[in-house]
């Protein structure tokens, strides 16, 4: 009966792992600079300097 549990277990972990999606470093980082608050607010102030002026 452990057996089955075990071998249930690890088939169903081995799914969730293959659901998640393989990134390229370079999509990392685009990904990370396009949800970085700080460069969105520094791009935000630069667009609103530029239509001061």
């Amino acid at each position: 009966m452990k057996q089955y549990l075990l071998v249930i277990f690890a088939i169903a972990t081995t799914n969730l792992v293959k659901a998640q999606e393989m990134l390229t470093a370079k999509e990392a980082v685009e990904i990370a600079l396009k949800n970085n608050y700080d460069i969105l607010i520094a791009t935000n102030q630069a667009k609103i300097s530029e239509k001061n002026v």
